[in-house]
């Protein structure tokens, strides 16, 4: 279990190698497909399936509503887990047969605490590292690994501050609209919009 490579467990969508540079792919109809054809297998006695879907905010909505007919005809002894920081991005069908289980986002303080451990040159503020964790352990260690990654985020948030400062809400969205459509990033365009109009507020 600990290899990822147990039979009855698995994870969509496949696990990356350790520090892959390769952004999370979309979760698509095909890989719905193909967990449909592994949970069609049988398994020795009665022995627990585990089906991780992580970053299942990235369903697109063919994907979602195949999802949703496999939680509308549950198999005995398959538990699934859906894992997202955006539990709003997942459509309120397949929400509404889950349970819900939330976990607090750690603290700056604590996450400070995380990196001083690491004690590494970044490429970016303390500050910044922070805004792009968003208080979760594990995507702060993803851009520790990997730089580029980093850095790519960075300059987007710079530009996008830079142009809700100088210009209008409308510009900023269609500057959004023209990244979402180039390049992936590590949160969804709406939470930096959000944390930008929130500071200018603020002040």
């Amino acid at each position: 279990i600990t290899q990822l490579t147990h039979p009855n467990l698995f994870i969509l969508p496949a696990p990356q190698k350790e520090h892959a540079t390769e952004q999370k792919k979309d979760i698509s109809i095909a890989h719905i497909r193909e967990l449909k054809k592994r949970l069609t297998l049988t398994v020795p006695g009665r022995q627990w399936r585990i089906i991780i879907i992580d970053g299942a905010e990235r369903m697109g909505m063919d994907a979602a509503n195949a999802f949703l007919k496999l939680l509308e005809e549950p198999q005995n002894n398959v538990v699934f887990f859906l894992i997202t920081p955006f539990i709003e991005l997942i459509p309120l069908t397949i929400r509404s047969r889950t349970q819900q289980i939330r976990f607090t986002p750690v603290s700056d303080q604590e996450l400070l605490s995380m990196f001083n451990e690491k004690r590494q040159q970044l490429p970016i503020s303390t500050e910044r590292l922070l805004l792009f964790s968003n208080g979760r352990p594990g995507k702060l260690f993803t851009f520790l690994q990997d730089h580029d990654r980093m850095a790519r985020e960075d300059r987007f948030v710079t530009i996008l501050e830079r142009i809700l400062k100088t210009s209008s809400l409308s510009d900023a969205l269609r500057f959004t609209e023209r990244v979402a459509s180039e390049e992936r990033l590590d949160a969804p365009l709406l939470f930096y919009l959000t944390y930008f109009l929130r500071q200018n507020l603020q002040k």
